[in-house]
């Protein structure tokens, strides 16, 4: 068969599949040339989920009509002035985004500029010829219309999915495409309803909170870090505020929108060891980098980027999070508790009792005391512990105004109040100023039996009586001696004795194993690990394998406490790092607030 020259037509829709991949693409196109233009208002609008129709009206600088001419040719473009590819500051750079898109749908652009008589449109359908007339004058701006999206090749129209999955990615990509720009305002309409209307701000929190939420933004930490490579803003959540998947997960680069696995995973570094597995980060970052140091060319959707020093940048998005939740890491998510009062609230309030058709809720409430239960007119001298109720002595006066010191004495001595009881024999009951405070006592004790193992100042070493032989392979002997000085640092005194031979003097003390099933544990990790020197990576392998000794020694469910020791416990939280969450990133407690109790028996 002899080669033939491709028709520019046949080109267009080669190059459609590369950029159009479904109607969010188009709305992503569509959306960053009115960005490029100096919009600061863009709406969208689409029908059957995009397929039928797709509508973006701007009020940038529109176009005229030699612009709108040359719009819709392959490989024009308004953004690049000295066409250098290495130093690009804009969205749309290609010059495909129009002539592709209107090869593959019905095409109708309307175009208004500042100070001139009329307006022009274009209308041009699968790519092959347009018509250009002018209109009315209108205000300053440029209204875009696409039509049929992919009549011209129905093949693709087939492999697009159900118009749930199609309009939830056109919400996706519109709300991450306002949350980089704040202050352009944003609205998105769906047939007949309106998805969002953000309105223009100056201030990129509110932005946040108008995408992600409310509840969300509360459980977030700021971030503001600076390296040599690169600038790092926006928000975090705390451990515990994870999501089951990572679009939750906002992060641009220069103001574009990205998804890429090199900063994903460095997210996943920074969030070891306080999320669990399959769990992840929930973030609004922003980066900013030197255009000459970034590769935005890499992809034809330009969703994914290339950085010239991505150490650096890995390094710097590593420390970044992982100092913007150090100050955070022994707090829970504040929506936990609220949460599940939620789910109550829902599953009781419609088997509450009415009477004559009216709910029968109509009864007269007293504001809880700031400093914890009142008891009237009852006298308890002794509260003792039963099954697991608080096992400790408290004298509570019969008056509002005066008690002992006893119970309730001091609930604000630390961030999570006074001891109440023990619930289950599993779970601590403690109560601040304004919330209950539920305690998962074998979670606490885990991690910080974990933290102390991790901190080389606070480990505790048990010296053994008579040194514990071991043999094992000459190769692992070697690695052993090579890097006496780091085990030692986690708790390990071994020896070489001779090439096939190892001596361990101590071990670690909050462990509930023997010494040698241990150390052959230890070794293990070093073979597969198959390492010439004590990296991060085998560091951590062997502090996962002494937290899971710290899981088998800490306290375990059932265990009943006294109030003396769990008053330790509630203390120990404060006093330590990442207490939130437990070594398998669940939470360690959680709050209920009083105004949570209070809507749960409907008196708010």
């Amino acid at each position: 068969m002899p080669i033939v020259r491709l028709p520019q037509n046949v080109i267009n829709q080669i190059a459609a599949g590369e950029v159009v991949e479904r109607p969010a693409s188009v709305i992503k196109e569509l959306v960053e040339n009115a960005l490029d233009s100096g919009a600061d208002q863009i709406d969208i609008q689409v029908r059957n989920a995009g397929k039928t129709m797709i509508c973006v009206r701007d009020n940038g600088s529109g176009m005229d009509k030699e612009d709108l001419t040359l719009s819709v040719e392959r490989h024009t473009t308004s953004k690049l002035t000295d066409f250098d590819l290495s130093d690009i500051s804009t969205f749309g750079f290609r010059g495909e985004a129009l002539a592709t898109i209107s090869s593959v749908s019905r095409m109708s652009i309307k175009s208004w500029r500042e100070h001139r008589e009329n307006g022009w449109q274009l209308d041009i359908a699968g790519g092959e010829g347009f018509s250009l007339n002018p209109i009315a004058h209108g205000a300053k701006g440029t209204y875009v219309e696409i039509s049929d999206l992919f009549f011209a090749t129905p093949a693709r129209l087939k492999f697009l999915k159900s118009n749930a999955t199609e309009l939830a990615q056109c919400v996706d990509i519109s709300r991450r495409l306002a949350l980089a720009n704040h202050n352009v305002g944003f609205k998105l309409a769906s047939e007949n309803s309106v998805s969002f209307d953000f309105a223009q701000t100056d201030k990129v929190e509110q932005r946040i909170k108008d995408v992600l939420g409310k509840q969300d933004i509360g459980d977030m930490c700021s971030v503001d870090f600076t390296s040599s490579a690169c600038k790092i803003s926006g928000f975090c959540s705390v451990p515990t505020a994870n999501s089951a998947t990572v679009t939750h997960q906002y992060i641009f680069v220069n103001g574009r929108t990205i998804k890429d696995k090199f900063l994903t995973s460095a997210i996943n570094v920074a969030y070891r060891e306080l999320i669990p597995m399959g769990r992840y980060a929930r973030l609004a970052l922003f980066i900013e980098i030197n255009p000459s140091d970034l590769d935005v060319n890499v992809h034809p959707a330009k969703t994914e980027v290339r950085f010239r020093r991505s150490n650096d940048i890995r390094e710097a998005l590593v420390q970044a999070l992982k100092s913007a939740i150090a100050p955070y890491s022994s707090q829970t998510s504040s929506s936990l508790g609220h949460g599940f009062i939620n789910k109550i609230v829902k599953k009781t309030v419609p088997n509450v009792s009415h009477t004559n058709g009216k709910e029968n809720i109509d009864f007269e409430y007293s504001a809880p005391s700031p400093n914890g239960f009142v008891l009237n007119d009852i006298s308890i001298d002794e509260a003792v512990v039963y099954n697991g109720n608080v096992a400790r002595k408290a004298t509570i006066a019969t008056q509002k105004t005066t008690r002992d010191e006893g119970l309730f004495a001091d609930i604000s001595s630390t961030p999570l109040g006074s001891v109440l009881g023990q619930l289950f024999g599993r779970y601590i009951l403690a109560q601040t100023e304004d919330a209950l405070v539920i305690v998962d006592q074998h979670a606490v004790h885990e991690r910080l039996l974990y933290e102390r193992f991790k901190d080389k100042r606070r480990l505790n070493v048990q010296q053994l009586l008579t040194p514990e032989v071991i043999e094992t392979e000459s190769e692992l002997v070697a690695l052993v001696e090579e890097n006496k000085s780091e085990l030692a640092a986690l708790g390990f005194g071994i020896e070489k004795l001779d090439e096939n031979h190892l001596a361990v003097r101590y071990m670690p003390a909050d462990t509930s194993c023997d010494v040698r099933t241990l150390v052959d544990d230890i070794l293990v990790i070093i073979k597969d690990e198959k390492t010439e020197s004590f990296d991060q990576v085998l560091q951590e392998k062997i502090l996962r394998k002494l937290a899971t000794l710290a899981c088998h020694s800490s306290i375990k469910g059932g265990q009943y406490l006294s109030a003396e020791r769990m008053d330790v416990i509630l203390r120990s939280i404060s006093s330590n790092r990442n207490m939130g969450q437990c070594n398998h990133g669940r939470p360690s407690f959680v709050k209920i607030f009083s105004q949570d109790i209070e809507r749960l028996f409907l008196r708010q």
